[in-house]
């Protein structure tokens, strides 16, 4: 949640749209570090699960742990309602090619100073919507079905979850 704080906080300056994913700035790298940490994190939740003994180490052992227990991430859509956008942060987990926004979480975590640019808009957003994506799987796993507050940037598109008022009108992220 705070990193969509922050995320709703950089839209004051920067408008989400496809005419600005190349725009870069120190604050993007930020987001885009944290948010490839905790992708990070959730994924080696997500495996301790499926296979509590298994190591795990890298994106490519999380792919392929994942992957074996038939728990597809490619093909989840996520979807920026305020601005309108789409994304599919997945769409390519499946070849053996890291995937793009990955890769520059890496260039930008490893070589800051000739990959600054790489901490771009299109990269943050990919990054929070495998982000989310990742939590909502994480949720489903540890059988949570209703998590308040939801968030407030990020819908769901591929039924593994949506976004339903509760009782009191406030809404909530219910996991299926």
């Amino acid at each position: 949640m705070a990193l969509e704080d922050s995320l709703t906080s950089l839209s004051r300056y920067v408008e989400f749209s496809y005419d600005n994913f190349n725009s870069y700035s120190i604050e993007m790298v930020r987001i885009l570090l944290s948010a490839g940490s905790e992708v990070d994190v959730v994924l080696k939740d997500i495996c301790k699960i499926l296979e509590p003994s298994r190591k795990v180490k890298n994106i490519s052992d999380y792919r392929d742990l994942i992957s074996s227990k038939s728990l597809c991430f490619d093909g989840r859509l996520v979807h920026i309602p305020r601005f309108g956008l789409d994304f599919e942060p997945w769409s390519d987990w499946s070849s053996k090619e890291p995937l793009f926004w990955w890769r520059s979480y890496n260039k930008v975590k490893h070589q800051r100073s000739s990959s600054y640019s790489e901490g771009n808009l299109k990269n943050v957003l990919y990054a929070m919507a495998a982000l989310f994506s990742a939590n909502v799987v994480l949720c489903k796993l540890n059988g949570i079905s209703k998590v308040c507050p939801p968030p407030s940037m990020f819908r769901s598109l591929d039924g593994a979850a949506r976004v339903m008022g509760s009782i009191e009108g406030e809404q909530c992220l219910f996991v299926h």
